[in-house]
C-alpha cells in the first residue's frame, strides 16, 4: 500500500504540478519557482493518495468484514473530505472556489479507489490490520497529518506570493514589502531597525510625495492639454457614480457592487473594475483642489481591496481579479491616481498603506499567472512593467521587470507579422495594441535602461505604418472583425513625430503636409487585406478587401467581404460590431456573413469562429490570393472554402467561393463571384450600405443624394436572380449597423439570391458618381467569347459590356490564360482584359492581366 501510495502520489503530484503552471500560464524566470509547485504537489498527492488508499481499503474491509463503527466512520470521513474538505480548506483563504477544483478532487478521488480496490482483491485475507487498535490509531493519524500538509501548503503558498489586507493593516507589513536599500529610503530603514514602523511609514510616505516628477507618470505641465470644463463635468458624474461602459449608462446610488454591477453585462462590469474613471478624479483634483474628488477616489478604493481581496490563482470568471483588469488598473488609473491624490489630507496614511499593499499584490499576481490572450497579455505584462517602473522601491521589481519584458519582447517576435499587421486581425485591436508597445519607449526612459533593440522598435513602428496603409481617405479606419471606426489622424500625428515620418504626417494633415506616400494600392498578404486606391486625396476612390485568414476570438465571418468610400463618403460599410454579449442575438447577427458583403449558402454563414484551430496565436503567413496592381488597375482573386453552416451544425464544404475583384483606376470596380461546387443550392450576396436612401430600379440599386456623390449597383441581368432590400428588420434580424459600441442603426442592404445548381456565378458592376446616378445611361450585358473558334462562354471565361453616356467598356475575366479568346474586334491571351471605347468606337484606353503557374504576386 504504501509502494504504490507514494509512487502513484508522486507521479500524479508531478503531473498535477506542471498541469497547474500551464492552466495558469505560471512563468517564473527561475526553476526553483517552479520546482516549489512540483515538489508541492507531489508531497501533497503522495499522503493524499496513500492514505486514500488505506482508508478506501479499511472501509471495504468494514465493510465485508464487520469490522468496527470507528474504521467506517474514519473511512467515511477521508472521503467525505475529498468533497467538502476540500472545499472548506480553500473558503477560508481569499479564493473563489472553481471547476478546477472539482475535477481535481474527483480524479484523486478515483486515483485513490482504483490501486485500492485491485490490493483489496489481490491480498483480501493478509487484510487484518484495521483489527489492531494501534493500526486504527495509525490511520486517523495519517488523516489528520494529511488535512495539515494540505492546509499549510496552500496556506504557505499565499502568504508567501501576498500580503493580506484590511483596513487595519499594520505599518509593518508595509514597511516589509521594500527594499529598505533603495537610495532616498535610509530614513525609513534606520526607522525600522530601531522597531519604530510608524515613523518609517510616515518617512516612506514623505519620500514618495517629494520624489521627482520626472520618476512619476503625470507631468504637472500636461494640465494645459486638458479641456477643463469636460474633465470637471466627467469627474462629477464619477462622484454620482454615473458611469458609462462600452455605451450604457447606469448609475449606482450606494456602495458598488464590483462584482455583479447595476447592468447585466459581462463587458460592462469588466470595465467597471479597471476603475478607470479615477483619472479624470485626479485632474479635476488638481486643477481645482476640491477634495470632493479626493473623498470619491478614496471611498472607492478602500472598497474595493477591502471586498476584493487578491485571489491565490487566476480566476477568469471573476471580474475583480480578470488578469487582464489587473493589467488596466497599473497601466490606466492607480499609479496615476496614487501620484496626483497623494498632497490630499484626504488620502491619509491608512488608505495609502491599503493602496501600496494591494499595487504589490496586484504585481506579484501579474507575475505568478498570466493569459493565453494576445491583448490581454500585453495589457497585464504592460501593467506588471508600469508597477515595476514607477515602484522601483518594491523589492521585487527586478523579477516583476524582466517577467514583463520578458513576455512583451516574445509578443513583438511572435505576434506582429511581417506585413505590420497583429495576428488578431481586427483593426480596431490593432490600434489599441499599437499605443500599447509604444509605451515602452517611455517606460525606457523613465527607467533609464534601454528596453528595446532596435529591431523591436521598427516592428512596434510598423504596427502603426500598417494603420496608415489601411486607412481611408477621410482619415478613419475599416470597421473590420471586432471593433468600431476610428478616426487614425490623431495617432497617425503622434505617430509621426515619434518615428520621425513625414508619410505618417501627410495622412494625419489631411494631406497637404508631409510626404505622400510612395504606393497608392497595396497588399497585406499576412493579414489577407488589400488596399485598392485611386489617389491620396480626400475625394479618393478606395476599397479594402478581407480574403486573410480568421484572426482570433475577435474575429467576424466575414472572409471576401470588403468596405468601400469615395468621393469623401463611405457607401458599403462593415457594420462593426455592437456587442461582445454572447447571449444576445445582435451579437451573432454582427459576426455572421450575412452582415458582410459577402455570400452565404443556402442562407448559411461561413464558420470558423467555433473551431479554434482557426484562430490565429501566432504569426501569419502570406496566402494563396492573387494580387496585381499598376497604375491603371488593382485586380485581386480569392478563396473561400471552409464550409458555411450554423452553430453546433455540420459544415456543408460542397462549395467554394472565389472572388475575383477588378479596381478600373480611377472609376469603378467588377465583382465577379463564382460558387464552385455541386448540387442544388440558394445563394445570397449581400450588398450593406452605410445609412442612406437608396432605389431599386430593375434589379439596379443606386443611392439618391442631390447633394453629393452617389453610388450604383449594376448587377448582371439573369432571370434567376431576385433583388430584396431590407432594412432594420428585427425578425430576421437583418439591416442594421453599428458606429459606436452598444448602438445600432437601420440602413439597408441589397441582398441578390437566387436558387440554382452549382457551379453558377454573380456578375456585379460597383459605379461611382461625383453627382446623381442615371441609370437609363447604365447598361451592363454579356458579350460572346470565342476561344480557340469554340464557344467557351461558360463559367470560367466571361466578357460583359458596360455602356454609359460617354464610352463602351468591354471586361473578360477568365480562369486561363490558354487560348485565343475573341469577343466584339479584340483578341487576347491573357486572364483578363479591358478595352474602352469613346462614341465613335476609337479605342482610348486598354490594359491585359496574365496570371502565370504559381504567381500570385506582381
Amino acid at each position: 500500500v504504501l509502494y504504490y501510495g507514494l509512487l502513484i502520489g508522486i507521479i500524479a503530484g508531478v503531473i498535477h504540478g506542471f498541469v497547474f503552471m500551464y492552466l495558469n500560464h505560471y512563468t517564473p524566470l527561475n526553476y526553483e519557482k517552479a520546482v516549489f509547485y512540483i515538489i508541492r504537489y507531489s508531497i501533497n498527492h503522495a499522503f493524499f493518495i496513500t492514505v486514500g488508499i488505506f482508508a478506501v481499503i479499511a472501509l471495504m474491509s468494514a465493510l465485508f468484514n464487520n469490522i468496527n463503527r470507528l474504521v467506517i466512520l474514519v473511512s467515511s470521513f477521508f472521503i467525505l473530505f475529498t468533497t467538502v474538505g476540500f472545499y472548506l480548506n480553500r473558503k477560508v483563504l481569499p479564493h473563489r472556489y472553481d471547476m478546477e477544483s472539482i475535477v481535481g478532487n474527483v480524479i484523486l478521488f478515483i486515483v485513490c479507489i482504483v490501486p485500492a480496490f485491485w490490493i483489496y482483491r489481490r491480498f483480501k485475507p493478509k487484510f487484518n490490520f484495521v483489527k489492531s487498535c494501534y493500526n486504527k490509531k495509525i490511520l486517523v493519524g495519517l488523516l489528520l497529518v494529511f488535512v495539515a500538509v494540505n492546509g499549510v501548503s496552500f496556506t504557505k503558498l499565499y502568504h508567501d506570493h501576498f500580503v493580506s489586507i484590511s483596513k487595519e493593516i499594520s505599518d509593518e507589513q508595509v514597511i516589509r514589502l521594500f527594499n529598505l536599500d533603495y537610495p532616498g529610503l535610509e530614513k525609513t530603514k534606520r526607522y525600522t531597525e530601531d522597531g519604530d514602523f510608524h515613523s518609517a511609514m510616515v518617512e516612506l510616505l514623505d519620500y514618495f510625495a517629494s520624489r521627482e516628477e520626472e520618476s512619476w507618470l503625470f507631468r504637472k505641465s500636461q494640465l494645459v492639454l486638458f479641456d477643463s470644463s469636460y474633465v470637471i463635468e466627467k469627474a462629477e458624474k464619477a462622484i454620482e457614480q454615473k458611469f458609462s461602459n462600452v455605451g450604457i449608462i447606469a448609475s449606482i446610488p450606494d456602495k458598488i457592487d464590483w462584482v455583479t454591477g447595476p447592468v447585466n453585462n459581462k463587458e460592462w462590469i469588466y470595465r467597471l473594475n479597471t476603475h478607470w474613471w479615477w483619472w479624470r478624479l485626479a485632474v479635476a483634483y488638481q486643477l481645482t483642489g476640491d477634495e470632493r474628488y479626493t473623498i470619491a477616489f478614496v471611498d472607492q478604493m478602500a472598497d474595493w481591496i477591502t471586498a476584493n481581496p487578491v485571489i491565490r490563482w487566476k480566476n477568469e470568471s471573476l471580474p475583480t481579479w480578470r488578469l487582464l483588469e489587473a493589467g488596466c488598473r497599473m497601466v490606466e488609473s492607480w499609479i496615476l491616481s496614487f501620484q496626483l491624490f497623494s498632497g490630499s489630507q484626504f488620502f491619509t496614511i491608512q488608505k495609502k498603506k491599503m493602496m501600496l499593499a494591494s499595487i504589490y499584490n496586484h504585481a506579484q499576481f501579474l507575475k505568478l499567472f498570466k493569459s493565453p490572450k494576445r491583448n490581454h497579455l500585453l495589457f497585464e505584462s504592460l501593467g506588471l512593467a508600469y508597477v515595476s517602473i514607477f515602484f522601483p522601491e518594491y523589492k521585487h521589481i527586478e523579477e516583476w521587470r524582466e517577467i514583463a519584458l520578458e513576455r512583451i519582447e516574445h509578443m513583438i517576435d511572435t505576434e506582429i507579422n511581417d506585413d505590420g499587421s497583429y495576428v488578431e486581425l481586427s483593426v480596431f485591436y490593432q490600434m489599441e495594441v499599437a499605443g500599447l508597445f509604444d509605451q515602452l519607449k517611455d517606460l525606457s526612459n523613465i527607467a533609464g535602461e534601454k528596453f528595446l533593440d532596435n529591431q523591436h522598435k521598427k516592428r512596434i513602428e510598423s504596427l502603426f505604418e500598417f494603420l496608415l496603409k489601411l486607412s481611408k481617405p477621410d482619415g478613419t479606419l475599416p470597421a473590420i472583425n471586432d471593433g468600431d471606426p476610428r478616426n487614425l489622424k490623431e495617432m497617425l500625428t503622434y505617430a509621426g513625430d515619434r518615428y520621425q515620418r513625414a508619410d505618417f504626417k501627410f495622412v494625419a494633415n489631411g494631406f497637404e503636409q508631409g510626404e505622400r506616400p510612395e504606393y497608392l494600392s497595396c497588399s497585406l498578404p499576412d493579414a489577407g487585406m488589400y488596399v485598392m486606391r485611386s489617389d491620396w486625396t480626400t475625394d479618393a476612390l478606395y476599397m479594402i478587401v478581407d480574403a486573410g485568414p480568421y484572426g482570433s476570438g475577435h474575429g467576424h465571418e466575414d472572409k471576401l467581404s470588403f468596405e468601400l468610400h469615395a468621393y469623401g463618403k463611405t457607401f458599403l460599410v462593415d457594420p462593426g460590431t455592437y456587442t461582445k454579449n454572447e447571449k444576445d442575438p445582435y451579437r451573432y447577427y454582427f459576426m455572421r456573413s450575412s452582415a458582410h458583403n459577402t455570400i452565404t449558402v443556402d442562407e448559411k454563414s461561413q464558420l470558423r469562429y467555433w473551431n479554434k484551430k482557426n484562430w490565429n496565436y501566432h504569426k501569419s503567413y502570406p496566402n494563396d490570393n492573387v494580387w496585381f496592381s499598376d497604375d491603371q488597375y488593382d485586380f485581386l482573386v480569392g478563396r473561400y472554402d471552409e464550409g458555411y453552416g450554423h452553430y453546433k451544425e455540420k459544415l456543408d464544404k460542397s462549395i467554394t467561393h472565389v472572388r475575383k475583384v477588378l479596381f478600373v483606376k480611377p472609376e469603378y470596380w467588377v465583382i465577379a463571384d463564382y460558387l464552385l461546387g455541386k448540387g442544388e443550392h440558394s445563394f445570397q450576396q449581400y450588398f450593406h450600405f452605410a445609412p442612406m436612401k437608396v432605389i431599386n430600379k430593375n434589379k439596379m440599386v443606386y443611392t439618391v443624394d442631390p447633394t453629393g456623390p452617389n453610388l450604383a449597383i449594376v448587377p448582371l441581368i439573369d432571370e434567376e436572380v431576385q433583388l430584396q432590400i431590407v432594412e432594420g428588420s428585427e425578425d430576421p434580424i437583418q439591416g442594421w449597423v453599428s458606429e459606436e459600441f452598444n448602438q445600432k442603426i437601420a440602413a439597408p442592404v441589397a441582398i441578390y439570391s437566387k436558387e440554382t445548381t452549382a457551379p453558377t456565378k454573380f456578375f456585379t458592376i460597383i459605379y461611382l458618381a461625383h453627382g446623381d446616378i442615371e441609370p437609363q445611361n447604365l447598361k451592363l450585358e454579356v458579350i460572346p467569347v470565342v476561344i480557340d473558334d469554340e464557344d467557351k462562354n461558360g463559367y470560367f471565361t466571361n466578357c460583359v459590356k458596360l455602356t454609359t453616356a460617354g464610352w463602351a467598356d468591354y471586361i473578360l475575366i477568365s480562369e486561363s490564360n490558354a487560348g485565343k479568346k475573341s469577343f466584339d474586334q479584340f483578341v487576347v491571351n491573357s486572364n483578363v482584359a479591358y478595352y474602352r471605347k469613346d462614341k465613335q468606337g476609337n479605342v482610348v484606353k486598354q490594359f491585359e492581366i496574365f496570371l502565370g503557374d504559381g504567381e500570385k504576386e506582381k
